[in-house]
C-alpha cells in the first residue's frame, strides 16, 4: 500500500475517482498480477520441455486477423501469410521465443511451417501459443484462419491434426467457446471427435464465476467501481468480453482488464496508456518483490514474497486440510492438472510431501513459518429461488454482499398464504 501511495503516476490516476471510491481503486491495484518477460519465458520453456521428445510439433504464435481470412497464402507451398511491418505487441515477443526454442530442437520443432513443410515432415501436432486467453475470440479467429484451406481442413477431418493451445492464463469458460467453433461433431460414434483433437495448457486457469479467488473479499466493491465509472464505455468497463481479468504482461497489457486501467479519452487518463507497461511500473515492481502469486514468478503490488513460492505454500495448506485429489487441487489452485503434478513433484523433491501425499515435518514447519492457510470460501447459504419458479416476476436471488437474509419461521402463515407471488 505504501508503494501505491508514494508513486506520483498512481496518485494522479487515483485523483480521478471520487473520495468514497479511492479505497476500492487501491484494492483493485493490489489484486493485479504482473508477469515480466523472464517469467513468461520460463513458463514457455517449461511447456516446450514437457512436449514428448519423439513427436514433431509445429509452433504458431496466435495473432488477430483483421483483413486476411486465411493463415495460408495462395502460392504452391502454402506459406503462412506474411506478418505486417508494424509491431503486433505480444505476438512479436512470442515469435522470438519460438525461434529460440526451434534452434534447440530443429528436427522436432518447426517455426510457423508452411503446408508443404507440414506434409514433408509429417507433422501432426500443432501448438498455438498466446500470452493470455480471455474471451477466446482471438484463438477462435486464428483457428478459423487455419481451417480455411482445403488441405489443412482434410487433415483435420481425417484425424491427422491435433491442436494444443498454450497460454500463460486462460478463462475456464473460453474452452467451450473455442471447442464449439471447431469444425466437426462430438458425437460418441465418430471415430475422431473434435473434443479429442484439442487440448489446453496454462499456468493459471481463471474461473470467471468465482471472482473472490482473483479479486479478494472486496471483489463486489471493485466490480461496482468499474461499472459506475461513466467515462469508460460500457463494453470495456469490466474488460473486453466482460472477462474482468487481473493479469498484466510486461510486453503487453490485455484489453480484458478493467477499462479504467487502459482506456484513454479526453475525460479519462489511464494508468497504462496505449496498453503498455510504463517505465515507472517496472521500477516499482523491482522494489516490491519477484515471486508472489499463484504463478511462481508473477508479481503483485504491495506484497512481499515468502520463503517458498506462494503456489507451493497454497498446495501445502490444501494438503493439510485433506485435499489430495489432483482435480480438486487444480480447481482450488486455479491451474491445470499437469501444473498440479509438477507442483507435487517439486514439493516431494524439497522434502515437503512424502510419497503418500502427506505433509512431512519439514512441510509442517515451512507452513507454520509462512503463517498461511487457505481460507475457505464463504458460501452464501440464503434462500435460492429458481428462475422457472418466478413466472411473470423478476427472479429473486441471494444478495451479492455477504449479508444473509434472515430466515422466516417454517410455520409462518403469511409465507404460505401469499397470493401475489412475492415470496414464491
Amino acid at each position: 500500500m505504501k508503494a501505491i501511495e508514494s508513486t506520483p503516476e498512481i496518485g494522479a490516476w487515483l485523483g480521478q475517482f471520487p473520495s468514497e471510491r479511492v479505497s476500492a481503486a487501491k484494492n483493485l491495484l493490489l489484486q493485479l498480477r504482473f508477469v515480466d518477460e523472464n517469467c513468461y519465458a520460463n513458463w514457455f520453456s517449461e511447456e516446450i520441455a514437457s512436449l514428448p521428445q519423439g513427436d514433431r510439433y509445429a509452433l504458431y504464435s496466435v495473432r488477430k486477423f483483421a483483413e486476411v481470412q486465411t493463415l495460408w497464402d495462395v502460392g504452391p507451398n502454402g506459406n503462412t501469410v506474411a506478418r505486417p511491418g508494424h509491431s503486433l505487441g505480444s505476438e512479436d515477443f512470442v515469435c522470438s521465443l519460438i525461434g529460440r526454442a526451434v534452434r534447440t530442437r530443429r528436427d522436432k520443432l518447426f517455426d510457423h511451417p508452411s503446408l508443404v513443410e507440414i506434409r514433408q515432415n509429417r507433422i501432426h501436432n500443432f501448438m498455438l501459443i498466446d500470452d493470455g486467453i480471455g474471451s477466446g475470440d482471438r484463438i477462435v479467429g486464428f483457428i478459423k484462419a487455419m481451417m480455411n484451406h482445403k488441405s489443412f481442413m482434410s487433415w483435420w477431418s481425417y484425424g491427422f491434426v491435433k491442436i494444443q493451445i498454450a497460454s500463460f492464463f486462460r478463462m475456464r469458460q473460453s474452452e467451450a467457446k473455442i471447442i464449439s467453433s471447431l469444425p466437426g461433431l462430438d458425437h460418441p460414434k465418430r471415430k475422431f471427435s473434435k473434443f479429442s483433437k484439442i487440448s489446453f495448457s496454462s499456468d493459471t486457469v481463471y474461473i470467471g464465476n468465482a471472482p473472490e479467488l482473483h479479486w479478494g473479499e472486496n471483489h463486489q466493491a471493485i466490480y461496482d467501481l468499474c461499472n459506475v465509472t461513466a467515462q469508460i464505455p460500457n463494453s470495456y468497463r469490466i474488460g473486453y468480453g466482460k472477462v474482468m481479468s487481473n493479469w498484466i504482461f510486461q510486453h503487453s497489457v490485455p484489453n480484458n482488464l478493467p477499462g479504467m486501467l487502459w482506456y484513454s479519452c479526453e475525460k479519462w487518463h489511464p494508468l497504462f496508456p496505449n496498453r503498455s507497461a510504463p517505465g515507472w511500473l517496472r521500477a516499482l515492481l523491482g522494489e516490491t518483490g519477484t515471486k508472489n502469486s499463484i504463478s511462481q514468478n508473477a508479481v503483485s503490488i504491495g506484497q512481499l514474497p515468502f520463503g517458498l513460492p506462494t503456489n507451493l505454500l497454497a498446495l501445502l495448506a490444501l494438503v493439510k486440510r485433506g485435499v489430495r485429489r489432483t482435480t480438486s487441487l487444480a480447481l482450488r489452485l486455479s491451474c491445470d492438472g499437469k501444473r498440479v503434478a509438477l507442483l507435487i513433484d517439486r514439493a516431494r523433491n524439497l522434502g515437503l510431501l512424502n510419497e503418500h501425499l502427506r505433509l512431512t515435518k519439514v512441510g509442517i514447519d515451512q507452513l507454520a513459518k509462512a503463517n498461511t492457510t487457505m481460507k475457505p470460501r464463504n458460501w452464501n447459504r440464503s434462500l435460492y429461488i429458481p428462475r422457472s419458479w418466478c413466472v411473470g416476476r423478476e427472479f429473486v436471488q441471494p444478495p451479492v454482499t455477504e449479508e444473509v437474509i434472515p430466515e422466516e419461521p417454517a410455520h409462518s402463515v403469511e409465507v404460505y398464504s401469499s397470493t401475489d407471488g412475492d415470496i414464491g
